[in-house]
């Protein structure tokens, strides 16, 4: 398998604000957002975009939960309040878009 490059631009400038990750041969950019970031994250251009989201929270019994959607706006769907009239089970958890 050959190799590829991932390029991670750190937008916010520092370690722990907003990633957004490139990958070579893909048209798609992936993010990691906190659900405390969502709201000042989600006004960026590139969740006007189609594509997946994936909802990271906790389960009912402390275990780990992940809901998969996909959306023609990811910045309606893949909010957390959007993600409970889905009913999410990850509504919780971070926003990896």
């Amino acid at each position: 398998m050959p190799g590829v490059t991932i390029w991670i631009f750190l937008a916010d400038g520092t370690a722990r604000g907003l990633p957004i990750i490139d990958k070579s041969n893909w048209t798609g950019l992936g993010f990691d957002v906190a659900r405390a970031a969502w709201t000042r994250v989600r006004v960026r251009s590139e969740y006007e975009k189609a594509g997946t989201y994936a909802l990271v929270g906790p389960a009912a019994d402390s275990s780990s939960m992940i809901y998969v959607g996909e959306a023609d706006e990811r910045r309606q769907r893949a909010h957390p309040a959007g993600a409970a009239r889905n009913r999410s089970p990850g509504r919780q958890g971070p926003a990896r878009v």
